[in-house]
């Protein structure tokens, strides 16, 4: 066994200053890793139309966009567009569509919306035949398909403007809204402002203050200007450490090599603090905590055991905390699959480190305690199993705490 790692230089490591990035300059690499995202979670169960929830969809390709940057297929400063063109989108989310607007003074602006898709006052609407805002509109309204799809949105409901809607798709070359009442169907097109809806504009995470000038508020958990809003927590889900083994060791043991440290700031209002519930999965080595307090695998607080097995942390910079994932004892030689979540409070601008150390670069191999490798459904590689250990986070939901003069 080699000589166990120095933890004070991952610490270190962990709280250094944060990088500042450049700006994504290879939309082609962003746009061929979009489409490779997109097939591998659809092939994963969590694609565009077949993700249960929105946040399952942009988890999943959060995730395709780190292994593209770690494959060198897409410049790092590049995953955040990836990213942000899968939020920005309606995939796992029935019955939104993404409307383009266009003001009178000419500027589109895109809005995933469960409502009717209506013109600002002297401007257009069209419904984007594109899922992602990314695609849909142009800088004079709908982009155009080389198949031209029509969106009708219907609301059930002869009363409630803001009811949820259902879609159906159809060929056509206009796109239309079609408003179901109690009495006979009729049909406006986009571009008359006489079904106007001053808070159409306004993000359907957002809240709308209505006037002349509707002034639009993201949803407590949600950032942006009010048009488009996007979770704060985004840059933390599909976070995963991972240590894949390298050659064997034994039977039941392989040489590998500490993964880089992973970063990710949150997002949010000045001055707010979140409660985070965040959700882990994977497959790792026990590994024995002590001082702290332990609760399942996850430990808060604390120190690890001065013995090899590895070491899985994460750091939250505000408020100071430190926990531990695979609590548990030191010695075994299996694994064991990870599925639990727990919430934690997360202040605006903080970074949250994740930190995954074989402390003699050598760890258990991806066996349980009858030798069967051990596969976590719905995360990849599922269905097959993972060559090493890892452990995955996903945020599963955010609430505002409480918010302080910043």
């Amino acid at each position: 066994m080699a000589t166990a790692r120095v933890l004070l230089a991952a610490i270190l490591l962990a709280f250094g200053p944060q990088r500042s990035f450049a700006a994504c300059t290879d939309p082609a690499a962003v746009a061929t890793a979009r489409a490779a995202a997109d097939q591998a979670c659809t092939s994963l169960g969590t694609g565009c139309s077949t993700a249960k929830t929105h946040g399952q969809y942009v988890s999943c390709v959060a995730h395709q966009a780190k292994a593209a940057v770690k494959a060198g297929t897409l410049p790092k400063q590049c995953k955040g567009a990836v990213v942000k063109c899968a939020a920005r989108s309606t995939c796992g989310k029935p019955g939104f569509a993404t409307c383009c607007r266009t003001m009178k003074n000419g500027k589109t602006a895109c809005a995933i919306t469960p409502r009717a898709c209506t013109p600002p006052k002297h401007g257009a609407a069209c419904v984007g035949s594109a899922p992602s805002c990314c695609d849909a509109c142009t800088a004079g309204g709908c982009a155009s398909n080389t198949t031209t799809t029509t969106t009708t949105i219907t609301v059930t409901s002869s009363t409630a403007p803001h009811e949820r809607l259902t879609t159906s798709t159809s060929t056509s070359t206009t796109p239309v809204v079609s408003t179901t009442t109690a009495g006979p169907t009729t049909t406006a097109s986009t571009s008359s402002s006489t079904t106007s809806n001053p808070c159409a504009v306004c993000d359907p995470n957002a809240t709308c203050t209505p006037g002349g000038n509707p002034v639009c508020t993201c949803h407590p958990g949600y950032q942006g200007d009010g048009h488009t809003c996007t979770p704060v927590a985004v840059s933390l889900s599909g976070q995963r450490w991972q240590i894949p083994c390298g050659t064997d060791a034994s039977a039941s043991v392989c040489n590998c090599t500490d993964p880089a440290v992973q970063m990710a700031t949150l997002g949010g209002a000045p001055g707010a603090q979140y409660d985070v519930a965040l959700h882990f999965r994977g497959v790792v080595e026990e590994k024995t905590y002590t001082g702290g307090m332990a609760d399942g695998f996850w430990y808060t607080g604390g120190s690890p055991a001065g013995d090899n097995w590895n070491v899985y942390r994460l750091d939250i910079s505000d408020p100071a905390q430190t926990f531990f994932l695979n609590s548990g004892s030191s010695g075994l030689f299996y694994c064991v699959g990870l599925d639990y979540t727990r919430t934690v409070r997360v202040k605006t601008g903080a970074m949250v480190t994740l930190t995954a150390l074989a402390i003699d670069n050598a760890e258990i191999k991806n066996i349980d305690s009858g030798g069967t490798p051990i596969v976590v459904p719905g995360v990849p590689p599922a269905p097959s199993p993972y060559n090493g250990q890892f452990v995955q986070m996903d945020v599963a939901s955010v609430t505002l705490a409480l918010i302080t003069p910043p």
